[in-house]
């Protein structure tokens, strides 16, 4: 796979707690860090808060990436 990109067959969202496995922190961190704006790709899909999984994988590469 290319940095960031999605094993085959990888859900096109994630929910919080699967973001909070991909950052290995707790939920109530993942919502925190929503609510100020720290993770990006965050969407409301019908009331249930999702996260872009491109987007958030993309995110952590370029995190650990960077240090």
């Amino acid at each position: 796979h290319a940095r960031g990109a999605a094993p085959a067959g990888a859900p096109a969202t994630l929910t919080s707690a699967e973001v909070a496995a991909l950052l290995r922190c707790t939920l109530r961190t993942v919502q925190r860090l929503t609510q100020g704006g720290k993770i990006p790709g965050a969407v409301r899909a019908g009331g249930l808060l999702r996260y872009d999984a491109a987007t958030i994988r993309a995110w952590v590469a370029g995190a650990t990436a960077a240090g």
